[in-house]
């Protein structure tokens, strides 16, 4: 227990170095939260999920500030577990050397992960409700757990994978944003619920989102797409893995 203790405590204060990601997990979200709601129209909006339509019907506020809750949680934790895994690159054979199997290192890293996706869900959570109160707590706040555990192992794939700091972050900024900011978000596409989308990461999660947010009745509830959001975290786990092993 100790020697995991200690490799834990490595690779935190290696984080903890990265100053600028640190004061991420408290700017970012106030900032992008004050965005949602000085840029999005006073008025109502005619949102159907799975043909049925939400009454009493949300504001363009109340889905904005929901849903870039969600990029928030996404963009913060990938980028901070990209900077993790990036950074320690530089100390692995180190700690190799000292006896860590390249399998401890990565679930040290997925343990770091969900520590992160717990402290940046909590700190979007607070910001969240001075605009916004979803129906159901519980499972608003497992939708936003669950879309930074998955945008975190997507952090940690990129950073394994890739050589380029500079691209990982390209790549990261872009598919959060594209896929809960625009693709995903009803105010911007009628096609956000749309099956064929199961592709992108944030799609059972955005479906999450909107079930505990605005509890339509009639509807598939929250938590039945819960499996589905894991079954992908387990896809993308696995995936982490094998370059993982190919890159030892």
């Amino acid at each position: 227990m100790l020697y995991d203790v200690t490799l834990l405590k490595s690779i935190g204060l290696n984080f903890s170095r990265e100053k600028i990601i640190v004061a991420l997990l408290v700017v970012l979200p106030f900032v992008m939260l004050t965005a949602a709601t000085a840029t999005m129209p006073d008025q109502t909006l005619d949102i159907k999920i799975e043909g049925v339509s939400i009454t009493p019907a949300p504001t363009a506020k109340s889905v904005s500030v929901a849903l870039y809750a969600l990029t928030t949680v996404g963009f913060i934790a990938a980028l901070t577990t990209f900077f993790i895994n990036f950074q320690l690159k530089k100390v692995r054979p180190r700690l190799q050397i000292a006896g860590y199997s390249s399998t401890s290192i990565t679930s040290a890293l997925i343990i770091i992960t969900a520590i992160v996706s717990t402290i940046v869900t909590l700190t979007v959570l607070f910001f969240g409700f001075l605009w916004f109160t979803p129906s159901s707590l519980i499972g608003y706040t497992v939708s936003l757990v669950m879309g930074a555990i998955i945008f975190s192992t997507i952090g940690l794939i990129l950073s394994t994978v890739l050589e380029s700091k500079e691209l990982g972050i390209y790549i990261l900024l872009t598919l959060v944003l594209l896929d809960t900011g625009f693709v995903e978000h009803p105010f911007y596409s009628r096609r956000w619920d749309d099956p064929y989308l199961i592709i992108l990461p944030a799609h059972h999660v955005v479906r999450m989102v909107m079930r505990s947010s605005f509890a339509p009745s009639g509807v598939s509830p929250w938590y039945r797409l819960l499996p589905f959001a894991l079954f992908y975290e387990a896809i993308l786990i696995a995936i982490l893995l094998f370059f993982v092993k190919r890159k030892s």
